[in-house]
């Protein structure tokens, strides 16, 4: 099943419980970022942070080192403009709290 087509061509066959959310909360918002691309600037720290938990997490399942994967591609954030709340601080926290998520993982 296609849910939708995103801007570059490729189709997207699953739905995640955060787009029903986004879905529910403002029909238009979901169209703009699913169909069209629109982002919002600066990303969140805590979006691009979640995004590399996630690869430690897919890395440690494939018995790989989940802690190096999730560093590698927070490295990859260090250069980027984010949005930090005040619990999160700062880049270097954030790889700190990573490290230990996935070392309690």
């Amino acid at each position: 099943m296609i849910f939708y087509k995103k801007p570059n061509g490729t189709n997207v066959t699953s739905f995640s419980y955060s787009q029903g959310q986004t879905l529910s909360f403002c029909p238009r918002k979901y169209v703009l970022e699913k169909h069209y691309g629109w982002m919002e600037w600066p990303p969140k720290a805590s979006m691009v942070f979640g995004r590399a938990v996630e690869v430690g997490v897919r890395a440690h399942f494939r018995c790989e080192a989940g802690t190096e994967a999730f560093l590698a591609e927070w490295e990859k954030s260090k250069t980027k403009t984010l949005q930090y709340k005040d619990g999160e601080k700062d880049w270097e926290n954030l790889a700190v709290v990573g490290t230990q998520l996935l070392k309690l993982f």
